[in-house]
């Protein structure tokens, strides 16, 4: 399970404070290859709106109806510039949709730093 697995959903968890659905995106790779690491990145968020889109995703969780959808990357490695204004963008697109966007870079303590 990991950004470059698209037909795979990485973690969903509830956060117990705001009861969203958090599906997370395990970002081990490095930047060294950013358009290589951005086009995993937009496979792997296509498939996850994919799946909340389509309501696959509150048939296999069902805790999930009715809960905000939050797609949320967790980025083991410092994303470069071009990648925060990917992620700014995937912001605004899935927006409209109703899924909230965020990322982190984490070790692992981190906080958010796009919402």
């Amino acid at each position: 399970m990991a950004v470059d697995d698209p037909k795979t959903v990485d973690v969903v968890s509830v956060d117990r404070t705001t009861s969203e659905v958090i599906l997370d995106v395990t970002d081990h790779l490095d930047w060294s290859d950013e358009a290589g690491h951005l086009m995993f990145l937009q496979n792997k968020i296509n498939a996850y709106s994919s799946f909340i889109e389509s309501g696959e995703f509150e048939t296999a969780y069902p805790d999930a109806k009715g809960r905000q959808p939050v797609i949320h990357v967790a980025c083991m490695n410092k994303p470069p510039p071009v990648a925060v204004r990917f992620f700014d963008r995937v912001r605004d697109i899935l927006q409209p949709a109703g899924i909230r966007f965020s990322y982190r870079h984490s070790h692992f303590n981190s906080p958010s730093e796009a919402i």
